[in-house]
């Protein structure tokens, strides 16, 4: 069975608007005895997710995170909006983007990443180099039998909304905690990076 990692931008639960679907999904992860590392900018879980070795990248998010491989430069590192195009696995790999809402976000572009349709690599397999992409809001799409590893992306700049309070209580977290993210102020140790973390124990 193939290994997937989960990746989870809190912004897409800011835009699913719906409490009780948030809280469910989180005792659901929270209950999943795998690794799992906490990050302030997306960009952040890349090498973990290149260390999983995973052969599948669920990322829920309100933002595609990839653009057109012929967009990116030789010299350019992974940011907020193409860390996708720098997973190592990609090749053999399957990328699957569940965002809160298809139209919204790939077919009106509210959250792609890509600009200009031609470049659309969920249109175009030329633009990226994965094995197979695909973009969703059913959140049955994810297989959790083989999550492997976990990544949750605080995202305090797009992070605020009653939608995901009782998620945010659990991640001890308030908006005076964001609003300090939000100007730069950590409220992790990068060092530790809270590697191995299981919420089960604390929930």
């Amino acid at each position: 069975m193939n290994k997937a990692y989960l990746s989870i931008d809190l912004d897409f639960w800011m835009h699913e608007g719906n409490t009780q679907k948030a809280n469910q999904f989180f005792n659901k992860v929270f209950s999943l005895d795998v690794p799992k590392l906490f990050v302030i900018e997306h960009e952040e879980l890349l090498k973990d997710i290149n260390e999983s070795k995973a052969k599948i990248l669920y990322n829920l998010d309100y933002h595609s995170d990839i653009c057109s491989d012929n967009q990116i430069h030789k010299e350019e590192k992974a940011e907020d909006g193409t860390w996708v195009n720098f997973v190592s696995w990609s090749k053999k790999g399957k990328y699957v983007w569940i965002c809160p809402d298809v139209e919204e976000c790939y077919e009106c572009s509210a959250g792609t990443c890509h600009g200009e349709d031609e470049f659309d690599p969920f249109k175009y397999p030329i633009e990226h180099s994965w094995r197979s992409i695909i973009v969703t809001q059913k959140l049955k799409t994810i297989d959790w039998r083989r999550i492997t590893n976990v990544g949750i992306c605080l995202s305090p700049c797009y992070t605020c909304a009653n939608s995901i309070k009782d998620v945010t209580k659990k991640l001890g977290l308030s908006e005076n905690k964001l609003y300090n993210l939000i100007k730069e102020q950590p409220l992790f140790n990068p060092k530790k990076r809270h590697r191995g973390v299981l919420f089960k124990k604390v929930a």
